[in-house]
């Protein structure tokens, strides 16, 4: 059996960045599936014609994906004037854990993961 170092802090990190891309997917997709329900119910686009709870679903998935990719993704964080908003790993999985309970589904499922493998990471290495 070799020596493998799994470092728990990239693959949470890895994992997060995904589950944001797909949060985000995931928003964009609710909010044009309700404009298109709407259509076809009012037969027009209006915020009035948004009569179901499903955009507001889409749009707090899609805030909640944006949040997660600024707080993981290292690119966008040096494009921002402030940098890295939360600058302690622990921390970070923790809002990460939260974050992926709060939303759920496929995307939840990634940022949660991403969250545990990153508080993992940070406060051990393993060796297999």
């Amino acid at each position: 059996m070799s020596n493998i170092r799994i470092c728990g802090s990239t693959c949470g990190y890895i994992n997060a960045l995904i589950g944001g891309f797909i949060l985000v997917i995931q928003g964009i997709l609710l909010i044009i599936a309700e404009g298109v329900n709407a259509l076809k119910a009012v037969g027009s686009v209006s915020f009035l014609a948004f009569t179901s709870i499903l955009w507001l679903n889409g749009l707090i998935t899609l805030i909640l994906g944006i949040l997660v990719l600024f707080l993981v993704w290292g690119w966008l964080q040096k494009k921002t004037i402030t940098g890295p908003w939360i600058k302690d790993p622990v921390w970070l999985a923790v809002v990460l854990i939260v974050i992926g309970v709060i939303t759920g589904g496929t995307g939840g499922i990634f940022v949660f993961v991403g969250g545990i493998l990153l508080l993992v990471g940070q406060t051990k290495t393993q060796t297999i």
